[in-house]
């Protein structure tokens, strides 16, 4: 049985801008800049989509072969599995979502194909994990980090 890969929503919310994707992960404060390929493999998991399913989405949209993006895609998700932001689940989601038709590049326009890669940064976890509607105090205003128990 194959294994399904979806975001963790519980976890990470993410915005995309001109083709990058940033995700956060809410408990850690971490965040993560997602080039290209990793936004475009990041949109898919909404649904839950297979390793396969993602390999022949990106070889549909991107000068790449299937076979080739596996094992990129497989390091990949490994990442976001480690760091929580994905989920591993077993057997295909029931209800993935499948690429509509706008989603491939016509043949013969494919786009230029790199690894899908997630940059990720812990330079802002205080502010990031500050929690402005509880973490108050009279004496210094509003909002305050969330002091080391």
């Amino acid at each position: 049985m194959a294994t399904a890969y979806a975001t963790n929503d519980a976890k990470a919310v993410s915005e995309t801008l001109d083709g990058e994707t940033i995700v956060i992960h809410m408990e850690t404060g971490n965040y993560y800049s997602l080039n290209g390929t990793g936004s475009f493999v990041w949109g898919r998991l909404k649904g839950g989509r297979t390793l396969d399913a993602l390999a022949a989405d990106l070889a549909g949209a991107y000068n790449v072969t299937a076979e080739a993006a596996a094992g990129l895609i497989a390091t990949f998700l490994s990442m976001l599995v480690v760091d929580g932001l994905v989920l591993e689940q077993d057997g295909a989601p029931a209800d993935a979502q499948t690429p509509s038709d706008t989603d491939a590049a016509p043949a013969g326009e494919r786009q230029p194909f790199e690894a899908p890669l997630a940059t990720r940064y812990d330079d802002m976890q205080e502010m990031l994990l500050a929690d402005p509607i509880h973490d108050v105090d009279e004496q210094h205003g509003w909002p305050m980090p969330k002091q080391p128990s």
